[in-house]
């Protein structure tokens, strides 16, 4: 299980971003610079990027990711 600050920011960028989970429907991925997710990120005082995208196994992604299947087969 992700912590709450983690699931928090993924929550709010993909809720921001509109068209991501579209796009990584039909494309398999969207853009984001880490600027922006860090800029998400310190209005809701969540980690910064480089900590929010660290995702080893299934069990580390946020629960928007695995409620919305936003993950590869790569990931055990």
């Amino acid at each position: 299980m992700v912590n709450g600050a983690k699931n928090r920011v993924w929550e709010e960028v993909l809720s921001k971003r509109s068209d991501a989970i579209q796009s990584l429907n039909h494309q398999g991925f969207f853009e984001i610079t880490s600027q922006e997710v860090n800029r998400i990120s310190k209005k809701i005082s969540g980690p910064d990027f480089r900590n929010l995208s660290k995702f080893d196994k299934r069990e580390d992604l946020p629960d928007v990711f695995v409620e919305n299947e936003l993950y590869t087969a790569n990931i055990t």
